[in-house]
């Protein structure tokens, strides 16, 4: 019987670890910014990506099948906010300024890590 709780347990442990890195990334927004030919593209997740050497990352391209160009976290920032009525609840927040961008093209994206 106690080998079956482990078991369970262990399997609980394991589900709640692989939902960390099931690419939820929540509330995604852009955002304009003075320049015309850049914007912000924003988001958070409940886990800090720097603990697991990873980066706040935003594909992108005209093609949406192709999206050939990524920035990474070197130009973008995270942040802590915890929750005030619940300090059981941390979200990231994670952002990306995409720069030079054409005028008059449609852009596709994709927010990670």
């Amino acid at each position: 019987m106690k080998f079956l709780l482990f078991i369970l347990l262990l399997f609980h442990y394991f589900k709640l670890q692989y939902g960390k890195f099931n690419n939820n990334h929540e509330q995604v927004h852009l955002a304009l910014t003075k320049d015309p030919r850049s914007i912000v593209v924003s988001w958070t997740t409940f886990y800090d990506i720097s603990l697991y050497k990873r980066k706040p990352s935003v594909k992108y391209g005209t093609i949406k099948s192709s999206l050939s160009k990524v920035k990474r976290g070197s130009t973008g920032s995270t942040r802590k906010l915890i929750e005030p009525n619940n300090s059981t609840i941390i979200r990231y927040f994670h952002t990306i300024y995409l720069q030079n961008l054409l005028y008059n093209k449609r852009y596709y994206y994709k927010v990670g890590d």
